[in-house]
C-alpha cells in the first residue's frame, strides 16, 4: 500500500529503540482518572502512526465503551484481569492475550491488586485522547474529547456488534 505526499500521518521511523520495564518515553507517563498509571512505550509519534503501546498498572477500570477507530490488544503481565468484550466475559491471568476489536463494547478491571498489562492500540494516537481526557475539567469538556476521538460509552445492556459508526474516522 502506498500513500500520497499529503498523507497526514507522521513519517515512519527509521531507527529502533528499547524502553525498559517501568520506564516510559519522555513525557509518556499518564496518570489516568481511574488512578492507573500508564507508561507509554510507543506512541503515534514514535511509530509513524502505526500503533501505541502502554504498560499499565490497573486501578479500577472504565465503564463499558467502544472505540470507533482503534483495535486494542492486551497482554497481562502480572495479576488477574477481568475483561468484557461484547457479551463475553473473561478472567485473564498473567500470560493471557486478548484482542478487542474496534466498535465492540468492552471494559477491563483489576481482579487483583497490582495487576499489570501491556495495552497496544492500532492505529496509534490514543495517548492524545488520554492526555486530553485527564486535562478536561468538566463533564462537557470530557464529552467533547470523547467525540473528537470516536470513543463512546455504552450501557451494560448494549450487545454484540455490529454497532453503527457515526464518528469521523479521519483523525
Amino acid at each position: 500500500m502506498s500513500f500520497s505526499h499529503d498523507d497526514p500521518r507522521p513519517e515512519h521511523p527509521s531507527s529502533a529503540y528499547c524502553i525498559g520495564p517501568g520506564i516510559s518515553l519522555p513525557d509518556g507517563e499518564i496518570r489516568m482518572r481511574s488512578g492507573a498509571v500508564s507508561l507509554a512505550k510507543a506512541t503515534a509519534q514514535s511509530t509513524g502512526g502505526v500503533m501505541s503501546v502502554f504498560e499499565i498498572t490497573v486501578a479500577g477500570g472504565r465503564p463499558l465503551h467502544l472505540h470507533e477507530n482503534e483495535d486494542e490488544c492486551i497482554y497481562v503481565l502480572s495479576g488477574k484481569l477481568g475483561v468484557r468484550v461484547g457479551k463475553e466475559t473473561y478472567e485473564a491471568a498473567a500470560g493471557s492475550f486478548l484482542f478487542l476489536p474496534r466498535r465492540v463494547p468492552h471494559r477491563f478491571w483489576s481482579n487483583e491488586p497490582g495487576t499489570r498489562l501491556l495495552l497496544l492500540t492500532v492505529p496509534g494516537g490514543v495517548e492524545e485522547f488520554e492526555r486530553e481526557h485527564v486535562a478536561a475539567k468538566t463533564e462537557d469538556e470530557r464529552q467533547l474529547v470523547y467525540a473528537k476521538y470516536g470513543i463512546r460509552f455504552v450501557s451494560e445492556d448494549e450487545g454484540d456488534p455490529p454497532i453503527s459508526s457515526n464518528a469521523d474516522s479521519s483523525r
